[in-house]
């Protein structure tokens, strides 16, 4: 069957068309070559500086991070056994402190217990020089009587046991 169509010719390139469009592609790429690759280069060239650019930036400012780092790490060292310190000292003087005021309250009650005790000795005085004087005010008394009645030493020595009960 014939449909009319030449399968073969268009199976096979035109050799003008083929020789055209070569030659329009190498125009094309050599206008490219001069128009656009040098300021496409130039571009990536830029970019690439750039780029290269924010890099070493990007390391510096990661240097300068290292170092604040570090020396923020040994200001906390630095603070922290700072802080130690002061709370070591702090404890220190609240133990001097403590030490102090114990020493204090011991002399404190010493003193009232030396007190206490001289006033209660004083006071023992007191008692046996009133005692004395009492005994011997009774020994007047019972001496003024048994002159009074002279009686026998037996009636005497009644006398004075009843005198020292209280009859």
């Amino acid at each position: 069957m014939d449909l009319g169509i030449d399968i073969q010719g268009n199976l096979m390139p035109n050799p003008l068309t083929m020789v055209t469009q070569l030659l329009a592609t190498f125009l094309i790429f050599l206008m490219f070559k001069r128009f656009l690759w040098k300021p496409v280069k130039e571009i990536l060239a830029k970019r690439s500086q750039a780029m290269q650019g924010e890099l070493d930036q990007a390391r510096k400012v990661r240097e300068e991070a290292d170092i604040f780092l570090d020396e923020a790490k040994h200001e906390v060292d630095v603070a922290r056994e700072t802080g130690k310190r002061i709370v070591s000292d702090a404890q220190a003087e609240a133990e001097t402190v403590r030490d102090t005021i114990l020493q204090e309250a011991d002399a404190k009650a010493k003193s009232r217990l030396d007190a206490a005790e001289a006033q209660i000795a004083q006071k023992e005085e007191d008692m046996r020089n009133e005692l004395q004087d009492e005994v011997a005010d009774l020994a007047i008394l019972a001496a003024e009587k048994l002159l009074r009645e002279k009686i026998d030493e037996a009636r005497d020595r009644e006398f004075i046991d009843n005198f020292l009960k209280g009859q």
